[in-house]
């Protein structure tokens, strides 16, 4: 899903989350002694796991809309898309004004070709890495991060862009097309 939808979707589990705060907190306030109940711990505890691991893919995918949406052309030393790397001045900012027009995506299935790494390398000796893939279902590219912990390894969105795959076919550094 692309845009207000998705943005949508992405609100039901906080939704979720909420109600189950307040259900949380309104036995935690009854003074009974609930930390002897050892189903309020269980409630405690699964909505701890579901709050945290929503919670740090929603704000890894915030932070990595966001870093898209303001990246500045001069801050940018160069930009790698499957080890090419994009350095001339023009191409970058391109790019760059391609990835300001990303919008919010939320995944609902694996409607893409094969993810290739998507790396931002900053002036500031800085990088952030990607993944993008062509999308499927319609002209565009998704564009996703990885979050790691010691205990997994899981993607989250970022965005996705219209014009992403036909700038980077200007730039002969085309998207794969399949899986």
């Amino acid at each position: 899903m692309i845009g207000l939808k998705a943005i949508l979707r992405d609100l039901i589990p906080l939704v979720f989350l909420g109600a189950f705060g307040l259900v949380i907190w309104l036995i935690v306030r009854s003074g009974e002694k609930w930390w002897k109940h050892a189903r309020t711990l269980v409630f405690l505890a699964l909505f701890l796991f579901l709050g945290y691991t929503f919670l740090s893919s929603l704000v890894a995918g915030v932070r990595g809309f966001y870093f898209l949406r303001t990246l500045q052309p001069e801050s940018v030393e160069s930009i790698s898309l499957n080890s090419v790397v994009i350095s001339e001045e023009s191409a970058k900012t391109n790019l760059v004004s391609t990835l300001h027009q990303v919008q919010w995506f939320t995944s609902s299935h694996g409607g893409w070709a094969s993810e290739v790494p998507l790396r931002v390398r900053l002036k500031n000796g800085r990088e952030r890495a990607f993944m993008t893939a062509f999308y499927l279902r319609q002209r565009g590219a998704v564009i996703r991060g990885t979050f790691r912990t010691p205990w997994s390894h899981r993607a989250y969105d970022c965005g996705f862009s219209a014009e992403l795959p036909d700038v980077l076919a200007r730039l002969n550094v085309p998207l794969p097309t399949s899986r």
